[in-house]
């Protein structure tokens, strides 16, 4: 993140972010009585929630110029360089094939959309048949964290 040249950065997409993002969710993972496997997965994929950040500039109605994410596609990417990560060489351990899908939907629930209902930013992607995992991510990566 903090390779990307200022003009370029989304300021809360940095690695106090990721951290911060972490731990809560590695604490909500705990919580909910998840196993440590399944606790593991949910720090992969807090790790991984926010790895791709492409932008463009957009112009507003009022002249400024602002970057726009390209959320979805990032969210997709991001997951696909933690499945990446997990087969890789330097994996911790060898990973389940449903391992690779609960991380990579994990990381999707990330996916911000807007409640008209409740004039909030919710996780689209998250339903009631997700797994246990998935939920610990988005809750608190959805939600900017403070700076």
């Amino acid at each position: 993140f903090e390779d990307v040249p200022p003009s370029m950065r989304l300021p809360y997409h940095n690695t106090f972010h990721t951290n911060w993002v972490r731990q809560r969710a590695v604490t909500i993972a705990r919580a909910i009585g998840l196993s440590d496997r399944h606790v593991v997965l949910t720090d992969i994929a807090a790790a991984f929630h926010d790895t791709v950040q492409v932008s463009h500039p957009v112009k507003t109605s009022n002249g400024v110029v602002i970057r726009q994410r390209h959320a979805g596609q990032n969210e997709v990417a991001s997951a696909q360089e933690a499945i990446d990560a997990m087969s890789g060489p330097f994996a911790p351990f060898t990973f389940m094939c449903e391992e690779y899908g609960i991380v990579a939907s994990a990381i999707i629930a990330t996916i911000p959309g807007w409640s008209v209902e409740y004039e909030s930013v919710l996780p689209p992607f998250l339903t009631p048949c997700s797994h246990p995992v998935a939920p610990a991510v988005p809750v608190v990566a959805v939600p900017a964290a403070p700076d």
